[in-house]
């Protein structure tokens, strides 16, 4: 701040406004002041009883400091420009520093005194401007009270030089000070542009990503509910074909009639699987709490034949957790899929699946285990890609869009999906739930209504 802008009305309000971590330093100042102004009173009279000393005055300048500190705890206008009261009460302090030494004659006791004193009161300004002005000011007054008092007992020539040199040191201090913290505040305001300018980006982008997504999603369900029209119209002909030529005799058309037949109902089938996994996009996702005794029945019950088999065994939980917060017909889905796979990739006479339920800090951990076939640990990273088979069709039946599905739906509610399996030692899918998901303020009709709790 230069001395042309220094005494404005705005400048110095700046000047004289204290920041927070200021009030802090200026307080701990005060204290010290207090405690060891009229200390030092007493050590120099106690060092040399003829000098001139008055302690009522450190008194009365030490009860200023000490206002000062109680009223910054009490009274905003202090608090906030306690800059400005600490530095009346330098400049009083220093004046009347200079004018007992000069009623002493500048002895040696009371010359260090001052010199301390000055020293201690020039740390405490904050700006270069400030510190100038105060430096010449008490030189100026110094200088004067030197030439004018007889019989003094230091050189006045190196009692000034001093001053100026630590005056000097000071202020280049505080200038190369005020130089690094510009450039600091350049280089901060630099950064904090760019970090905006970044941040706009990035919401535009993740705001485009989004409209993006909805717009696939909503492709995906469109382009999928209209192959399912000319699939039926193809498996309606070759319907009408077997039965036209069901009488001849001849095996290359019941062989061609059954391979479209099967191509048609995998394609149905993946078409039926694109248009779920199109709905499990966050599009229209409430989340409610949800009875997990009650969705786990649902689960079931759409299971069926599937479990109720003499060599199935299914193992759940005693105990579940009354409400989960969640979109009720995506974990239905999400568990009907892991049950059905650990069933399906099962060949053991004897299958078992075992679901647990763990509840963390901030998820819940579900694990879906079997003693089924396993899998190479080389294929583990891969098996939640769209399409991603390990074995044929005609090995065991499905789209390969099962479990990519699956890790939508935890990714939808803040979690993440995992598995561990080794071949022929059976598999165990680990997936969580976040317990942060924010319920919707208002709530729909939908098929998850009649497990809600």
């Amino acid at each position: 701040m230069s001395f042309k802008n220094y005494f404005t009305l705005d400048s110095l309000k700046q000047r004289f406004e204290t920041p927070k971590y200021d009030v802090y330093v200026l307080r701990f100042f005060t204290i010290l002041l207090t405690f060891f102004f009229p200390l030092f009173g007493f050590a120099l009279k106690y060092a040399d009883p003829s000098a001139t000393e008055y302690l009522s005055h450190r008194f009365l300048i030490t009860a200023y400091w000490v206002s000062i500190a109680i009223l910054s705890f009490k009274v905003d206008i202090v608090r906030n420009y306690m800059t400005f009261f600490t530095d009346i009460g330098l400049y009083i302090f220093m004046i009347w520093i200079v004018w007992i030494c000069k009623v002493n004659h500048f002895t040696p006791e009371y010359t260090i005194g001052f010199f301390l004193s000055f020293c201690s009161a020039g740390i405490i300004f904050r700006n270069r401007v400030s510190l100038s002005i105060y430096t010449l000011i008490i030189l100026t007054l110094t200088a004067y009270v030197v030439m004018t008092t007889p019989n003094l007992e230091v050189n006045s020539s190196i009692l000034l030089l001093s001053m100026s040199a630590i005056g000097f040191v000071y202020v280049a201090v505080m200038t190369a000070r005020s130089f690094i913290n510009n450039e600091l505040e350049i280089l901060n305001q630099t950064l904090e542009d760019k970090v905006a300018v970044r941040t706009r980006l990035a919401e535009k982008r993740a705001k485009e990503l989004s409209e993006k997504n909805q717009e696939l999603e909503r492709f995906a369900y469109v382009a999928s509910h209209d192959l399912k029209a000319p699939l039926r119209t193809i498996d309606g002909f070759v319907n009408l074909l077997i039965r036209k030529t069901d009488k001849l005799e001849d095996p290359e058309i019941k062989e061609y009639s059954n391979f479209i037949v099967a191509g048609v109902k995998r394609m149905k089938q993946t078409v039926d699987d694109l248009l779920e996994y199109s709905r499990v996009g966050k599009v229209g996702m409430k989340f409610k709490p949800v009875d997990i005794d009650r969705l786990v029945a649902v689960v079931l019950n759409g299971l069926g034949s599937a479990i109720n088999r003499p060599d199935v065994q299914l193992n759940l939980p005693l105990v579940f957790p009354k409400v989960i917060v969640c979109e009720s017909r995506q974990i239905e889905q999400l568990m009907q899929n892991l049950i059905e796979n650990a069933i399906k990739f099962n060949t053991s006479d004897y299958k078992l699946v075992d679901i647990s339920l763990e509840e963390r800090a901030d998820f819940w951990v579900f694990k879906v285990k079997d003693n089924g076939i396993g899998m190479p640990k080389k294929h583990l990273k891969n098996i939640f890609e769209m399409f991603k088979r390990l074995h044929t069709f005609e090995e065991f039946p499905g789209t390969g869009i099962g479990l990519a599905t699956c890790k939508r739906i935890v990714e939808n509610h803040g979690g993440k999906i995992s598995v561990q399996s080794e071949v022929g030692n059976g598999t165990t899918f680990m997936f969580t739930i976040s317990k942060n998901l924010q319920v919707a303020a208002n709530k729909t009709k939908n098929r998850s209504s009649t497990i809600s709790a």
